[in-house]
């Protein structure tokens, strides 16, 4: 049989156990620092992120504006081509009037693309 303990055993085991459990708390509040600061240092590049997709967001470009955009070129192009035409046209008129193009050859060009007269 066990001899029941005496005092002192008693009060070296719960000194030990005071110990262990002073160790135990003092290592939690290290881990619990350690993810505090890597909490910390997360919060802190979600944050930069979330600054990065706002500015992402306000600056990019939509579908809409691409339209948009191409839209006005392309008008920017037919006005510039028209132009053009109004020159052809008057320079074939002045080369007709001057007999320098026949008349199916001054029918010819008009009628070209791409902006084509059918008749003059």
């Amino acid at each position: 049989m066990n001899p029941e303990p005496t005092n002192k055993e008693i009060l070296e085991a719960v000194n030990n156990l005071g110990t262990h459990i002073e160790n135990t708390d003092k290592q939690v509040g290290d881990i619990l620092e350690v993810i505090n600061a890597f909490s910390t240092k997360v919060d802190k590049r979600f944050d930069t992120l979330k600054s990065d997709v706002a500015y992402l967001k306000s600056n990019m470009v939509t579908k809409d504006d691409l339209e948009r955009s191409q839209a006005k070129l392309k008008g920017e192009i037919v006005l510039l081509s028209r132009k053009g035409d109004v020159k052809l046209r008057e320079m074939a008129s002045i080369l007709r009037d001057k007999q320098v193009l026949t008349p199916s050859e001054f029918e010819h060009i008009m009628s070209m693309e791409p902006f084509a007269q059918l008749s003059v």
